[in-house]
């Protein structure tokens, strides 16, 4: 047994060495060369946008509507054009009447189809980016209302001077606007029937660059939407250098300004009532246009390089608030009845609050 163990043993490894090496299957899995089968130009797209249309008429406060155009580059790159024409005509909730002609917008950008990979060709996910431009002319506005009983005449209570009281109505008409703005865009388009799609994106606008009239700012800009500004009145300068602590602003003004008058500033919704007006460490009441002027006593949320506004004028308050007081230039509404008969005096009948007179 053992000789036997012995002689097996190398017996054993004879088989072992005589064994043949294992061969490679040449049938292996080689790597797959992928072949781009996506042409360059794969086709342009033409599209209506249907929510300004539909806005408006289920009663939105502006009319706005567009074409795009875009280009499908290697189902990736989405060169796109869009322009358009929108308008408003609105009343906001303090009584003030904006209103613009039809103008037009233009953008210009590109979207990234984010599912260029996938089989699915008829339908995709999309984020771009535009540059949009828009210039137009709007009218703001508001006026007193006719007392239907006594025919006077109704002030804006909303729009009353807090300091000095009284509201005196203004129009400032054909205001020149423009404005610049980017736009991050995320949307979707879905084939719905052979060569139409549909779909929806999400817009994030930023505005780089706008310029509005001095009397005050638009409600809506076409293309862009609601200004989201509350600024109105005359544009007297920008806040060149503002002390926090000393409440002190400098500007060099547009407009003249007086003790008494009321301010206000770019995005800051208070009221300031000018009580402090200087000009080389010396005290004035008013000071005109060209001067360079320290304004005291304004504290709140102002900044280097926001635009002033003056919201009212001492001056012509008081002298709006004389002439309405004026009962010579006051304007009454009264009735009357006029009765003329052949060869008798005309006879005219007036009547005024409850009482009656006849010639």
């Amino acid at each position: 047994m053992l000789l036997l163990l012995c002689i097996g043993l190398p017996s054993i490894a004879q088989q072992q060495q005589q064994r043949p090496a294992p061969v490679q299957k040449r049938d292996q899995k080689k790597k797959e060369v992928v072949v781009d089968t996506i042409p360059f130009y794969n086709g342009t797209y033409v599209g209506v946008d249907l929510y300004g249309i539909g806005s408006k008429m289920l009663g939105g406060d502006f009319m706005s509507s567009e074409v795009s155009i875009g280009v499908n580059l290697k189902n990736k790159f989405i060169p796109t054009i869009e322009f358009g024409m929108g308008g408003t005509d609105t009343w906001s909730e303090t009584g003030i009447h904006y209103k613009s002609k039809m103008a037009p917008f233009f953008r210009i950008g590109v979207d990234y189809n984010t599912m260029a990979k996938k089989k699915e060709k008829n339908s995709y996910l999309y984020a771009g980016l535009r540059y949009a431009f828009s210039s137009f002319k709007y009218d703001v506005s508001t006026m007193p209302a006719d007392d239907p009983i006594w025919g006077d005449v109704i002030g804006n209570p909303s729009l009353e001077d807090g300091y000095w009281g009284g509201s005196v109505p203004f129009s400032h008409l054909g205001m020149k606007g423009s404005v610049q703005w980017l736009e991050i865009v995320l949307g979707v388009k879905v084939r719905i029937y052979k060569n139409f799609n549909m779909g929806w994106s999400v817009r994030m606008k930023y505005k780089t660059k706008a310029s509005t009239g001095e009397y005050g700012d638009p409600w809506y800009v076409p293309g862009y939407g609601k200004f989201k500004s509350n600024n109105m009145g005359i544009e007297i300068g920008t806040v060149e250098n503002y002390n926090a602590n000393k409440g002190h602003i400098k500007l060099q003004l547009k407009d003249s300004v007086s003790i008494g008058d009321t301010i206000s500033f770019e995005k800051e919704p208070s009221k300031y009532t000018i009580s402090e007006l200087m000009q080389n460490n010396s005290n004035f009441t008013t000071l005109g246009s060209g001067k360079k002027v320290t304004i005291g006593r304004m504290k709140g949320n102002i900044s280097v390089g926001n635009k002033v506004y003056k919201l009212s004028s001492k001056e012509l308050t008081t002298s709006a608030r004389q002439s309405f007081e004026n009962a010579e230039n006051k304007k009454i509404l009264i009735n009357g009845i006029v009765t003329i008969k052949k060869e008798q005096p005309m006879c005219m009948q007036i009547m005024y609050k409850y009482t009656s007179f006849i010639r």
